[in-house]
């Protein structure tokens, strides 16, 4: 929640500011690009429930230029990833890994809250482990066992463990 809050206060005093040195308010938004879970928004960002917002952060103008080569904005970009943008994202990356997790999750649907995801050991829960799963590299990743029926203090769950390749 803090998250949305800095974003807007940050948006608005800009906007505050410019409009100050007679520029409007058209001009400011078209002068900067908000990417939300990959795609570009045209809409305010404070249209989006505030819970459903995993991370925020901003790419410079220069590195915007390498990664969204049409890019044409004047400033840098502000990225936004939901919790709903970084799921889809991680899964269609182990799926790659793991026939069997791919072909699990187009039968049940992308609801994964009943799974348990380990990484080389670090069993995180929620959002840190939703960051890790979203920034983990495809190249570092060695092997993603799918196991679909565990038994874990009596109740069935499903289990994803990541092999992550060394640094070296």
């Amino acid at each position: 929640m803090k998250k949305l809050f800095f974003i807007l206060f940050v948006f608005q005093s800009a906007v505050t500011l410019a409009q100050g040195f007679g520029l409007k308010t058209s001009e400011i938004i078209s002068e900067n690009l908000i990417v939300l879970d990959g795609r570009a928004f045209e809409r305010s960002p404070a249209e989006l429930p505030v819970d459903s917002i995993l991370m925020v952060y901003t790419v410079s103008k220069e590195k915007a230029i390498n990664v969204f080569p049409h890019f044409n904005g004047k400033r840098g970009i502000t990225v936004i990833v939901t919790k709903n943008g970084a799921i889809k994202s991680y899964q269609k990356k182990l799926s790659a890994f793991s026939d069997t997790y791919g072909i699990y999750l187009n039968a049940n649907g992308p609801y994964d809250g009943d799974m348990y995801y380990d990484i080389d050991g670090k069993h995180n829960l929620g959002d840190e482990m939703l960051k890790a799963l979203y920034n983990l590299p495809a190249k570092r990743i060695k092997e993603v066992i799918f196991i679909k029926d565990y038994m874990d203090k009596g109740r069935n769950c499903k289990v994803v463990t990541i092999h992550t390749k060394n640094k070296n």
